[in-house]
């Protein structure tokens, strides 16, 4: 919101504080936080250098990232194409070479950076809450089912047996 808002200043605050701190432990959040940091620095001349960090730690944590939906000027796109170009070359040589012999692809992965914390997994919540959800539905409806469906079954009338017996 406060990006939007063109508060820059608190925005940039909050976001640095919140890296500094290690606060936050998600993935998303940390490229979310880079991608801001990098854009609302990169336009200050006096804070640009520091924008281009943070938007080369973006591309270091998601080489794909773009800065689409932000409302960016062209000067930021084009200081954004610059710092894929350098992320790329530095990519290009940091990438090991294979021999001619062994045709192992080398696939980079995410490096842990120090203000990422390790992501967790909650998946279990989210299916433990389906399948406690389902489990409530099925036992409503079979409830709903059982009591109110419209039918009263109505208790046997009781039968009169009459015995008779032959004298002899």
């Amino acid at each position: 919101m406060l990006y939007n808002d063109g508060d820059f200043e608190n925005a940039i605050s909050i976001l640095a504080k919140v890296l500094k701190d290690k606060q936050l432990t998600q993935y998303s959040d940390s490229i979310f936080a880079c991608k801001y940091l990098g854009v609302m620095l990169a336009a200050n001349p006096d804070t640009r250098e520091k924008g281009k960090y943070y938007l080369f730690r973006l591309l270091k944590l998601l080489p794909s990232a773009n800065l689409v939906g932000m409302g960016v000027s062209d000067q930021i796109d084009s200081i954004f194409a610059k710092v894929r170009v350098e992320f790329s070359a530095q990519q290009q040589d940091d990438t090991p070479k294979t021999s001619p012999v062994s045709k192992i692809e080398v696939v980079p992965t995410p490096r842990s950076d120090s203000a990422i914390g390790p992501v967790k997994k909650r998946s279990w919540i989210v299916w433990t809450t389906v399948a406690c959800g389902g489990l409530l539905a099925g036992g409503g409806a079979y409830w709903l089912y059982e009591n109110l469906n419209g039918e009263k079954t109505s208790q046997p009338e009781p039968v009169t047996v009459q015995v008779i017996t032959p004298k002899n």
